[in-house]
């Protein structure tokens, strides 16, 4: 493994390991649900009306984990976070390795 994959690796690691952050900042600044968590509840409370799409699509999408709660651990907190964190990225890993993979495919002379 070059020495820019590892370290692009290791930066991703440190990402998801800090993403908790998401749930401790907002709550220690006292400044309600993480930024672009909002349902349309959340939303009407900020600006003063529920936005018409946003209602209408409400409810159309099952999260895996709701709230990043774990299901053996029953509310929210750090580990579902962390959890969440690394199934993210190691999802968006996996895409770019697989479109990268195709286009070299593509790239190479037949």
């Amino acid at each position: 493994m070059s020495r820019p994959t590892k370290r692009l690796l290791v930066l991703l690691a440190l990402l998801a390991v800090l993403t908790p952050l998401g749930l401790w900042l907002p709550a220690l600044a006292r400044a309600g649900a993480a930024w672009g968590e909002w349902g349309t509840a959340e939303v009407a409370r900020r600006v003063g009306y529920r936005p018409r799409a946003m209602a209408r699509l409400e409810g159309r999408w099952r999260a895996p984990l709701p709230d990043y709660a774990l299901p053996t651990r029953g509310g929210e907190g750090a580990a579902g976070y962390l959890v969440c964190g690394a199934l993210g990225t190691g999802l968006v890993v996996a895409a770019a390795w697989a479109v990268g993979r195709a286009m070299l495919r593509r790239a190479k002379p037949v």
